[in-house]
């Protein structure tokens, strides 16, 4: 059977319609092109509308949960996405993570599985699907006895109810008077336990992501009074989910989540991390391959247990357009806990994990040195043009004079590629033994009138920075006191690279911004350091101990490059350094840092 539109333009063609109406014309559609013996249905599709039933016979649309799933997420409005943190999951993820926790029981017949926040209900129909495969049981007896669900939104609860009704047709069984276990609650207040008189042998699913600033002060109050990995910090909601999962679940059950994976490293994280240490038994890191297009979501699917888990049973996978096909034929290593926990994560081999260790265990590390650059909050003001002979600004139709004086050039480094600056700032500092101080008004007015008269035109868009809040030091001055002081040769390198790139600025008065700056010291002379930065050294070193984005980017922030060691060299070595080639760099410092690559 062909689908002649996509889900995406299903949607788009039904989204005019009541979805109530959407709903009774799936089910009419459903009982049609199945054509079962019962007809228990038939009731609730008498209502149905004919042109939504047309535009399904049009397209052939195949009777397929993931169909159905994905058809119903996007006739959600964007508002409400966000407001419950939905990203509703691709089945062929709900299939996987119901097969690798199912085939850790030797019997299905009386296992007890929940969804805590189950959308659709795609993990549930997975999980009936199997159970059904390897017990031969009916639909009925399954959902009745052994399939339970959670959703806060009530639409999504008729939603899975509807499903499960309709899966009832496909399997020619009427499940019109069978109990279906799926509630309407907010399952983080709810006791899951009391909602069904049972504990769980399978907690499954894919908890909602919100960060706190998207939630209401009530629910931001309540999760840090009720959680211990929500207690502070800037956290999301899927932690929250995990800590109570462990709460309902047998002694010998499982929990598996797929949730975001930058978990593993974040410094807001580590109370999930600690929390979750002594129950992880799986984890399968997706990296930069997005299971949730178009959303930028990275993702890892974690197991836990009650049992004594003294090693991690871990996969990931590398880049590639077919996840599907990857997980079918997944390999896993395992990996012993006191390798992989510490202060982050690090999920590495026995070999790596050594030339890891060597690498940062050198005579210096770049912790001290690295700097963030200015953070003006306006950049757009601060920001002048120069025609050859002024600096100026044009607003509004009137073009502004900038005094020279307080010109500073400035490196953007997400756009820059090589030593070339990317533009000129006004900067009403002084600096004085490395101190900066801003200029005070009165001398702005005396001194530099035709900066101030600019300035005071954008006053207003000034004081909107902060929402609002009113700049301690002065009105015109910079959003953030960070970078103000950070003058002399420069190596500068920006957040996300697909490898190295320090870029050597002899410029010892510019400001930089949207990036890190290594400023020179005593330890080092920049033009060597540039050449260990840039070599395979750095590459393996990032690749190993932060986190990929799509493109096959690696974050290069302070947290991730800070412990980057780097040898002492005599003067020699020096030498050659500046005089070789990069592949003469390359195997030079495999050797000095004694690692095997």
């Amino acid at each position: 059977m062909t689908t002649k539109l996509s889900c995406k333009g299903l949607s788009q063609s039904i989204q005019r319609f009541r979805i109530d109406d959407i709903e009774k014309s799936i089910v009419k559609y459903a009982i049609e092109t199945i054509k079962p013996n019962h007809t228990d249905l038939n009731s609730f599709a008498n209502n149905h509308n004919e042109d939504i039933v047309n535009i399904l016979r049009d397209n052939k649309i195949p009777i397929c949960f993931d169909v159905f799933n994905a058809l119903f997420e996007n006739l959600l409005d964007k508002e409400r996405k966000t407001k419950f943190g939905m990203i509703f999951t691709p089945k062929y993820i709900a299939d996987f993570i119901c097969n690798e926790t199912f085939a850790k029981f030797e019997d299905l017949n009386d296992i007890k599985v929940i969804d805590p926040c189950c959308g659709c209900g795609i993990f549930l129909i997975s999980a009936i699907e199997q159970i059904k495969s390897k017990t031969k049981k009916s639909i009925k007896q399954i959902i009745k006895n052994q399939i339970f669900g959670l959703d806060i939104d009530k639409d999504n609860v008729k939603k899975v109810i509807l499903l499960l009704k309709i899966m009832g047709l496909v399997y020619n069984e009427n499940i019109e008077d069978c109990d279906i276990n799926i509630r309407h609650c907010d399952s983080l207040i709810t006791d899951w336990k009391l909602a069904f008189d049972i504990d769980f042998d399978c907690i499954i699913g894919n908890p909602p992501y919100i960060n706190p600033h998207s939630l209401s002060k009530k629910q931001t109050a309540f999760l840090k009074q009720n959680f211990q990995t929500t207690s502070s910090g800037v956290f999301n909601i899927f932690y929250a989910f995990i800590e109570l999962g462990m709460k309902f679940i047998k002694p010998n059950g499982f929990l598996s989540y797929i949730v975001p994976n930058n978990f593993f490293t974040i410094s807001a994280a580590k109370p999930l991390r600690d929390f979750i240490e002594p129950y992880l038994c799986e984890l399968i890191d997706f990296k930069d391959n997005m299971v949730f297009k178009p959303t930028r979501t990275y993702s890892t699917i974690i197991t836990l247990s009650l049992n004594d888990n003294k090693c991690i049973k871990y996969a990931d996978i590398q880049k590639t357009n077919q996840v599907a096909t990857y997980l079918d034929n997944i390999a896993y290593k395992m990996l012993d806990k006191k390798s992989v926990f510490g202060h982050k994560w690090r999920f590495l081999d026995i070999s790596v994990e050594s030339n890891i260790k060597k690498i940062e265990n050198q005579f210096f590390v770049l912790k001290p040195f690295i700097n963030t650059g200015i953070a003006t909050l306006r950049d757009e003001v601060y920001c002048v043009d120069f025609d050859g002979k002024f600096f100026f600004k044009n607003v509004n139709g009137k073009k502004y004079i900038i005094d020279s004086d307080l010109i500073k050039p400035i490196y953007k480094i997400p756009k820059f590629k090589n030593s070339k600056q990317s533009g000129y700032f006004i900067f009403p500092y002084t600096i004085k033994n490395n101190i900066a101080t801003i200029i005070d008004e009165r001398t702005m007015q005396r001194e530099f009138s035709n900066t101030y008269e600019y300035l005071l035109a954008r006053k207003n868009e000034l004081d909107l920075r902060d929402k609002g809040k009113a700049n301690p030091v002065s009105w015109y001055a910079y959003g953030r006191t960070q970078g103000l002081n950070k003058s002399g040769k420069k190596l500068l390198f920006s957040t996300f690279g697909a490898k190295p790139n320090f870029i050597f600025i002899d410029n010892k008065t510019a400001l930089f911004c949207n990036g890190y700056a290594i400023v020179e010291n005593d330890s080092i002379e920049l033009e060597i350091l540039q050449k260990v930065l840039n070599s395979c050294i750095v590459q393996y070193y990032i690749q190993h101990t932060s986190y990929q984005i799509d493109g096959g980017y690696f974050c290069y922030q302070k947290k991730y490059i800070e412990k980057f060691g780097i040898p002492y060299f005599d003067f020699k070595e020096k030498e050659f350094l500046l005089k070789a080639s990069p592949k003469e760099i390359d195997t030079f410092l495999i050797d000095k840092y004694e690692i095997i690559l």
